[in-house]
C-alpha cells in the first residue's frame, strides 16, 4: 500500500505533519547523541577502572613480594642471631670433595637429613653443651709455685692421749688460683762519668741501652703492654689511662697514642717485609671490612681494613688500611704480585684483573655464592628439593 494515500490534501496539515516530524527526529537525533555520549563515558569509566585495577593488582604484587623479602630477611636475622653459623646441610650420596677414601658403598648408604630449622631454644641448649665440653683443665705445672706450709703449734702436735709427739702421716694439699696485679716501675739508668784530671781529654760513659722511643720515657714493657691492650684486648686509650692513674701514674691518652704511632714506625720494617713475602705466594686471598674511623669534618668517617694471606709456604695474614674502599688500596697493595688472587665480586678489583695484563687470575669466593644457594634452602626447604 502506498503511504502517500494516508497524507492529507491539505497543504497546511502537511506543513504541520512535516513540522512534528522534523521535531521528532531532531528528539531522536539529540537522544541518540546523548546515548553516544553516556557511551563513550562509559567506556572511559571502563577504561579508567581497568587502569585502576591493572595499578592495584601491580601494586598488590608488589606487596606480595616486599612481605616474602622482608619474612626471608627476618628469618634469615633470626638464623643470624639465634641459629649456627655453620653453613651445613648433608645430602644423601654427597661426598666430600677431597676425602677419597671413603668408600661409595657409605656414601650411597648414609641417611637423607633434611636441613635443620633450629629454634632460640636449641641454640640455647647448644651453647650450653659446648660450654660444658669446653671446660679447661688448668696446668699447675706451667706456672710459677710459691708454696705456704700452714703446720700445727708444737702444743698442738702433742696428743690429747698420751701427750706424745703425733707422727706427721701426710699432708693435704689445696691449689688456690691467684692474681699479681700489673705494677709499674721506674728503672734509673747510672752512667757513671770518667775524666783524665791531668790530660783533660774529655769525658767517658758508658752508653745509653737502646729504647724504642728516642727520648721518650716509656721502655719496651710498657710499649708492649699499651699496644697489646689495644689491639689484642682490645681495650681503648681512654681505659688505659684510667688503669695506669689507678697504679699511680697519670699518662695522657695523647701520650699513649703518640706511643702507639712511634711504635709502629718502629715495626715497618717487619711489616714491609711480611707484605713482600705475602706478595711472593702463588695463591692469595682477600677481603675487607669497615670500621668507624673518629675525625673528619662530621667527626666520623667509614675506613676500610684490608685483609690479605698468603698460602702455606707464606703463612701470612698482613693488613692494609684505607680511608675508603676505592681501588687505590688494593692496587697500591698488589702491586707486583702475580697469582691467583681469591677475592669476592668487588668491582674495584676489575681494574686489577685488567691491569695486570694476565698476571693475576681472578679465584671467586665460592663462600658467597654457596652461601645464596644455603639461604634459599633454609627459606624455602620444598621448593629447593624438588
Amino acid at each position: 500500500m502506498d503511504d502517500t494515500n494516508f497524507l492529507p490534501h491539505d497543504v497546511t496539515e502537511c506543513h504541520r505533519l512535516l513540522v512534528a516530524a522534523f521535531k521528532q527526529a531532531t528528539q531522536l537525533e539529540q537522544k541518540a547523541a546523548a546515548a553516544e555520549q553516556r557511551a563513550t563515558q562509559s567506556e572511559q569509566q571502563v577504561t579508567e577502572l581497568n587502569r585502576v585495577l591493572n595499578e592495584t593488582a601491580a601494586s598488590y604484587q608488589e606487596l606480595q613480594q616486599e612481605h616474602a623479602t622482608t619474612l626471608d630477611e627476618l628469618a634469615l636475622y633470626k638464623r643470624w642471631v639465634f641459629g649456627r653459623r655453620r653453613e651445613r646441610f648433608p645430602e644423601a650420596g654427597q661426598g666430600h670433595l677431597f676425602d677419597l677414601e671413603t668408600p661409595a658403598n657409605e656414601l650411597a648408604a648414609a641417611p637423607t637429613q633434611q636441613p635443620e630449622v633450629e629454634t632460640k631454644a636449641e641454640a640455647d641448649r647448644e651453647v650450653k653443651s659446648d660450654r660444658r665440653r669446653q671446660k679447661r683443665q688448668i696446668d699447675w705445672d706451667k706456672l710459677r709455685q710459691i708454696v705456704h706450709n700452714h703446720d700445727l703449734d708444737d702444743e698442738e702436735k702433742q696428743c690429747s692421749c698420751c701427750g706424745r709427739l703425733m707422727d706427721r702421716i701426710g699432708e693435704d694439699v689445696t691449689r688456690e688460683l691467684e692474681y699479681q696485679p700489673a705494677k709499674l716501675e721506674a728503672h734509673i739508668h747510672v752512667r757513671p762519668k770518667y775524666a783524665c784530671r791531668c790530660c783533660q781529654d774529655g769525658v767517658c760513659a758508658a752508653p745509653l741501652p737502646s729504647r724504642p722511643i728516642p727520648g721518650g720515657i716509656a721502655g719496651p714493657g710498657l710499649i708492649t703492654e699499651v699496644i697489646v691492650s689495644k689491639f689484642g684486648d682490645h681495650l681503648p686509650l681512654y681505659r688505659l689511662e684510667d688503669i695506669f692513674t689507678r697504679y699511680g701514674v697519670h699518662i695522657c691518652r695523647s701520650t699513649l697514642c703518640d706511643w702507639v704511632k712511634s711504635a709502629a714506625e718502629l715495626l715497618r720494617p717487619l711489616y714491609d717485609l711480611q707484605r713482600k713475602r705475602v706478595l711472593q705466594s702463588s695463591v692469595m686471598w682477600t677481603d675487607d671490612t669497615s670500621i668507624t674511623v673518629l675525625g673528619g669534618p662530621q667527626g666520623s668517617f667509614q675506613g676500610h681494613f684490608w685483609t690479605y694471606i698468603g698460602d702455606h709456604q707464606h703463612p701470612y695474614s698482613v693488613y692494609d688500611f684505607t680511608t675508603s674502599r676505592r681501588r687505590d688500596g688494593p692496587t697500591r697493595f698488589l702491586h707486583g704480585f702475580s697469582g691467583y688472587l681469591h677475592a669476592d665480586a668487588f668491582t674495584g678489583y676489575d681494574a686489577i684483573y685488567l691491569d695486570s695484563r694476565f698476571a693475576i687470575d681472578e679465584v671467586a669466593c665460592w663462600a658467597h655464592a654457596r652461601r645464596k644457594f644455603f639461604e634459599a634452602v633454609r627459606c624455602y626447604p620444598r621448593e629447593s628439593h624438588q
